[in-house]
């Protein structure tokens, strides 16, 4: 596998990567919430990368806060 070439992971994977069960990215799934995934048949799978950039979306920089 090449630096460019996408790793994707199963649900477990991301699980454990995110900090949450299994059951909460089903939920999530579900509720059209979360990550994006990939479907191809009954597997579930996740972009290593759309799992990272999810994350980082929930940033919170506290520099620039004057005042507080």
């Amino acid at each position: 596998m090449t630096p460019e070439t996408p790793r994707y992971i199963t649900d477990r994977e991301a699980a454990a990567i995110l900090g949450y069960s299994v059951q909460s990215l089903r939920n999530w799934r579900w509720l059209r919430k979360g990550p994006s995934y990939i479907v191809r048949g009954r597997s579930i799978r996740y972009s290593l990368q759309e799992i990272i950039s999810w994350m980082e979306q929930g940033r919170i920089s506290p520099e620039g806060e004057a005042g507080r």
